[in-house]
């Protein structure tokens, strides 16, 4: 349900099965996610089942952006800037950053905190995988157990 994506802090198809149309690409863009059309596959029962044709329905969007990426680099001739920057040779300003994409499981974000040397003080991952493997205590039947941690797509 809704109320357990906002209990469990879930993201990705897991909180899209119920709903919600959370999707960071779309929300908070990076990259070139604005340049992108694709849409947020969503479903409203919560379902294993659901779940699954989420995952199927974000397969088949992201054809769509790895062929708007193609045509967008075939259109700048392949060639696109980076920045040169070897990070093991980065000095971040004293301070904390955080940092979120979205991935295949969900949402993903780092924080690191600085104190201005080429160490970080504080380095801390929260991947979504994590986040989802805390509804399984509501599991009320054993055999319930396979299906929805498949569909829950947990990897740790």
């Amino acid at each position: 349900t809704k109320n357990q994506v906002r209990t469990y802090s879930l993201s990705g198809a897991n909180a899209r099965s119920t709903g919600n149309f959370t999707d960071l690409r779309k929300a908070k863009p990076y990259l070139i996610y604005d340049h992108m059309e694709f849409d947020i596959p969503t479903d409203t029962d919560g379902d294993c089942y659901s779940r699954c044709i989420i995952r199927i329905r974000e397969m088949i969007e992201s054809l769509k952006i790895v062929r708007q990426c193609n045509r967008f680099l075939l259109k700048t001739s392949g060639e696109y800037k980076t920045n040169n920057i070897n990070p093991l040779q980065i000095r971040p300003n004293e301070n904390m950053v955080l940092s979120y994409v979205e991935s295949p499981r969900g949402i993903v974000s780092c924080m690191i905190i600085s104190d201005g040397s080429d160490k970080p003080l504080r380095v801390k991952w929260r991947t979504p995988s994590y986040y989802s493997i805390q509804f399984l205590s509501e599991i009320s039947f054993i055999v319930s157990f396979i299906p929805i941690i498949s569909s829950a797509f947990i990897v740790l």
